[in-house]
């Protein structure tokens, strides 16, 4: 697999957000980047009687989404996707907090990664470091033949958000354009170069 091209965005499941707004490329910038994207969503199931019979499935860039299993009910009181996010006070040590549901959802609004307007809100994202699944499953039976089990699992992205290290020869993030100024040293022409510290 590949990443995906600005050319072959797809609209994220659930939502409105069409992915990726910028093709990314291989290090070094020759080719298109390996990594794909993987997309894990539930919708109601219709092959069941049950209104309240979920799917969970699987998608892998624009492949057909996947069938991972069926009979998964909403735990009541808890979304089947929570997230949690690195939060550091000033005055205290770094901690994962809770990301409020009713501040979702959150997207990336920056297309380059560290580049100066990366910041605030358009980073939040990159803030993210687990996201808790929550879900009942049943046994698809109903009545007193039914079982069912509660299941939370927290999934840890432990390098989400973090800066891919630059190397010799990789373009560096300026930010702002070279500058050039022509000046007369005694007498003799001379040229100064300026650009901002790479981020």
């Amino acid at each position: 697999m590949t990443a995906l091209t600005q050319a072959q965005a797809i609209t994220i499941p659930h939502s409105g957000f069409t992915y990726p707004s910028v093709s990314y490329t291989a290090t070094g910038g020759v080719g298109n980047s390996p990594a794909e994207t993987i997309v894990f969503f539930f919708d109601p199931d219709s092959s069941t009687a049950r209104a309240d019979d979920f799917a969970l499935f699987r998608q892998v860039n624009r492949d057909r989404p996947e069938l991972v299993a069926r009979n998964l009910l909403q735990t009541v009181g808890q979304p089947f996707f929570s997230y949690h996010r690195l939060h550091t006070p000033t005055s205290a040590p770094q901690q994962i907090i809770p990301v409020p549901q009713g501040s979702l959802p959150w997207r990336h609004t920056v297309s380059r990664h560290g580049s100066p307007a990366d910041t605030g809100t358009a980073a939040l994202i990159d803030s993210v470091r687990a996201v808790q699944i929550n879900y009942t499953a049943t046994n698809g039976r109903t009545g007193a033949a039914e079982r069912t089990r509660t299941l939370s699992r927290v999934v840890w992205l432990p390098n989400a958000g973090m800066a891919v290290k630059r190397s010799c020869g990789d373009e560096p993030i300026l930010g702002i354009a070279l500058t050039a100024a022509a000046a007369m040293v005694a007498g003799a022409p001379e040229i100064t170069l300026t650009w901002p510290q790479a981020v």
